[in-house]
């Protein structure tokens, strides 16, 4: 696959919000150093819209000639995206990612990660940021976690949002799997110990 950026291919990616604004600080301080070293790593995103974090992991976490695996519904005609004024997110997604080392799984992340897991896939970290209701999140981090090798890094989206079930999913999967905090804040991002 194609390791070099988007500019340098010769596009310039389109996003319809800056999702990441603010929020890159924590993962320079706590994600960069650990997967940075890694060469050849593998990183599961759940819930990857246009793909603005998937290009910026690429670009500034992972070492080159590492993967990243996108799931997420791709699917425009889901309710509620006319609201958002994000119809053709998933073209949109193959333009910002074009030429990248990316694999895009299209699907409901529970059932995708399940057939992941069977299939007996490993990654060095992983970000999840699909649904927001407090089952699916707790489906989504149960599933992911068996998938991820020792040592490696999860961080998960919405963490601190008053408006999702994400923080009382992750503090419930929290509490019942041994890890370590390195931060926690509107994300929370720890690690699967030894």
């Amino acid at each position: 696959m194609d390791s070099r950026s988007v500019d340098q291919i010769g596009m310039v990616p389109t996003f319809t919000t800056q999702w990441l604004d603010g929020l890159t600080g924590p993962w320079v301080e706590h994600v960069v150093p650990r997967l940075s070293r890694i060469p050849r790593a593998s990183w599961l995103e759940v819930g990857s819209y246009e793909g603005q974090s998937a290009l910026w992991t690429l670009d500034h976490v992972l070492s080159p000639g590492s993967t990243i695996t996108c799931v997420d519904f791709f699917d425009d005609d889901l309710p509620g995206l006319e609201t958002w004024g994000t119809k053709g997110y998933s073209e949109r997604f193959d333009a910002n990612l074009a030429g990248r080392p990316v694999r895009k799984i299209r699907g409901w992340s529970p059932q995708v990660l399940r057939d992941l897991l069977d299939r007996g896939e490993k990654f060095h970290g992983a970000y999840v940021d699909g649904g927001h209701d407090e089952e699916i999140v707790a489906q989504d981090l149960r599933l992911v976690w068996p998938m991820l090798h020792r040592e490696a890094v999860m961080v998960c989206d919405d963490y601190g949002s008053p408006h999702s079930g994400v923080k009382q999913a992750a503090d419930e999967f929290l509490a019942q799997n041994r890890h370590v905090i390195l931060h926690a804040g509107y994300q929370i991002i720890v690690v699967k110990p030894e």
